[in-house]
């Protein structure tokens, strides 16, 4: 009996030292296997983070790529066009200058931007905000742009028209959707409407990528949700 009593301090501590050499291989395991997210990404708290074999979209790579018809090929964010009957003729900085800037249409990435897969291939892809506009004028049209990543590098999509004068809050991409979060306009019927001036409507608006378009598949009104309209 006194050699039981006395084995029970023992394998007591043996217990305690195995616990803790399989918590500290625990904490080296999970280590090794958590996502990494590459700096510069801009990864809201909602994106996921998928590891695979390709480079990783970063925004610098988006600010530097050619969206097509909907936006261009940008250069550090911005793509420059000079509008007249032969169509839209890209301008580099150095003929933009000697231009008149009421002749210019400016489209730029300004944000936010998001990243997760798009279409079920394991890899991530991006969504980011675009502004077109031409100095002196009104108009300020923002669009949502899609991009895949293709062997490490952007390919432009898809793009859809987010609205003229709305305000972009936040983008995430969850599930493969898309999830935008804005403040747009009622319609021109509602008493509370304040003019393309002053959106007023607050919104969520999921898409989803269908081969080469983005679909709208929710659009969700809070304030009516909560009963604040």
């Amino acid at each position: 009996m006194p050699n039981a009593i006395m084995s029970r301090p023992l394998t007591l501590l043996a217990g305690l030292l195995l616990l803790t050499l399989l918590g500290g291989l625990g904490v080296v395991v999970i280590n090794l296997f958590a996502p990494r997210i590459e700096d510069g990404q801009g990864l809201g708290p909602e994106s996921s983070v998928l590891e695979t074999a390709l480079p990783a979209l970063t925004l610098d790579t988006l600010k530097n790529a050619d969206y097509g018809k909907c936006g261009g090929k940008l250069t550090d964010g911005k793509a420059r066009y000079l509008t007249d009957l032969r169509g839209s003729i890209p301008l580099t900085d150095a003929k933009a200058a000697v231009i008149d800037p009421s002749h210019i249409t400016v489209t730029e990435l300004v944000g936010p931007v998001a990243f997760g897969d798009l279409n079920g291939d394991g890899v991530n892809d991006a969504a980011a905000v675009f502004l077109t506009q031409t100095p002196g004028t009104t108009g300020r049209f923002y669009s949502l742009v899609t991009v895949r990543n293709a062997d490490g590098s952007p390919e432009h999509v898809a793009c859809v028209f987010l609205g003229d004068r709305v305000r972009i809050g936040d983008l995430a991409i969850e599930h493969g959707a898309i999830r935008v979060g804005m403040i747009g306009h009622r319609p021109i019927a509602d008493p509370q409407f304040e003019g393309l001036c002053c959106p007023n409507l607050p919104m969520i608006v999921l898409y989803v990528l269908d081969e080469q378009s983005l679909i709208e598949q929710e659009r969700v009104f809070p304030a009516e949700i909560f009963g604040l309209n």
